[in-house]
């Protein structure tokens, strides 16, 4: 007996010292939130998204403990923790049961919404696009484009000079002509000829079909940051499930969940249970650091 109430002044002790600690943690909260808002947000890894009065969204955050994440922010005496205090109406979340997914999407989210208060992530951003065209005498080039126009992009630059930079590398190791591809602007043949960089093609002394064998073999090089199709599975939002990240062709293809009975067979079949993204230069930096950092991931090469 004298054992029992003495256990019982333990778990009385830490209920209390729990309930001290939430209340110190939710002292600060915005007038429209209560404690019980907060606490019943979920203890699980997800993205979450925080609104104002009038359904906007002025932050995207992500964590692997959701509840924890959201009482950090409401207990710091910061300028963004002051931003949060005013603005903040509402709490949504969307579960993912994945780190590297809460990652991927909280990135793609922050650029389709850009909150207000996600100012860091919200200026990276990339405005231009290389697509591939053909000129009129039949040679295939690299063509630069403003990224909201583009529909077959083959890789994303910050700036023009970035892209150059590009094509000048991949002209120079595939033998491809300056001029062909807009680098060039001079009237006869281009720089790279006159150093044997380049056979030709801007003067009409190399036949464009074996001109573009090599456009062809560059554009595999061009801005590959995989070399290899593969799927990331990791832990579900319940156990029956798991969750799946796909590459495929060089680039983040397509992600979501799949339940543990589903076979993978092909990349088509698997695509049916995944939502498709465009490519993103941003969730392909963040699944590379996320393999380097991350040595027991369960990786299937397909």
């Amino acid at each position: 007996t004298i054992l029992l109430e003495k256990i019982l002044k333990v778990q009385e002790s830490k209920d209390y010292n729990t309930l001290i600690s939430n209340s110190i943690n939710l002292s600060r909260l915005p007038r429209s939130l209560k404690p019980e808002d907060i606490l019943n947000l979920p203890r699980e890894c997800g993205v979450y998204y925080m609104l104002d009065e009038d359904g906007q969204i002025v932050y995207i955050g992500k964590s692997i403990n959701i509840q924890k994440r959201i009482k950090q922010h409401f207990s710091k005496n910061t300028r963004k923790a002051d931003k949060l205090f005013q603005m903040v109406n509402a709490i949504h979340y969307e579960l993912t049961g994945s780190e590297l997914l809460s990652l991927i999407i909280e990135s793609h989210q922050i650029k389709k919404y850009q909150p207000f208060i996600n100012r860091a992530q919200r200026t990276r951003e990339y405005k231009y696009a290389l697509e591939q065209s053909i000129d009129k005498s039949g040679y295939k080039k690299y063509e630069l484009k403003q990224s909201q126009h583009s529909k077959n992009a083959l890789a994303f630059y910050s700036n023009k000079r970035n892209a150059q930079n590009h094509i000048e590398q991949i002209s120079d190791q595939f033998e491809l002509c300056l001029k062909v591809n807009g680098i060039d602007t001079r009237d006869h043949s281009c720089f790279g000829y006159n150093l044997n960089k380049c056979k030709g093609a801007c003067i009409g002394e190399e036949l464009s079909y074996d001109y573009n064998e090599r456009f062809d073999e560059s554009i595999q090089y061009i801005n590959r940051v995989f070399e290899k199709d593969f799927i990331i599975l990791e832990r579900g939002r319940n156990p029956e499930e798991k969750s799946v990240t796909l590459v495929h062709e060089g680039h983040f293809r397509a992600y979501g969940h799949i339940e543990n009975a589903i076979g993978i067979e092909s990349i088509d079949q698997l695509k049916n249970h995944l939502t498709e993204m465009p490519i993103n230069p941003d969730a392909d930096r963040l699944i590379r650091n996320y393999i380097w950092n991350t040595p027991d991931l369960e990786i299937h090469y397909i």
